[in-house]
């Protein structure tokens, strides 16, 4: 197999395509692990829907946008 020669340094071309698609694996997956906990902590009985889905990226997003230029960061000082 051809290694890839590139700024990901050795890796072969395989691998570099596994880690695209766990990667992105892992972000669609986030958000139902986000529902998840919330029905386990507060036993909301949140249901597993698209739309549930795409309300726990939005909050997601929202908060990670907050930690990122809210009051907390360090770049707004």
């Amino acid at each position: 197999m051809e290694r890839f020669k590139g700024p990901y340094g050795g890796l072969s071309a395989l691998s570099i395509v596994l880690i695209v698609v766990v990667g992105g694996a892992l972000i669609a997956l986030w958000p139902l692990v986000f529902i998840w906990a919330v029905n386990t902590l507060f036993e909301f009985g949140i249901p597993f829907t698209f739309w549930t889905w795409l309300a726990a990226v939005v909050i997601l997003l929202t908060i990670a946008a907050i930690g990122m230029f809210g009051r907390g960061s360090s770049a707004a000082k």
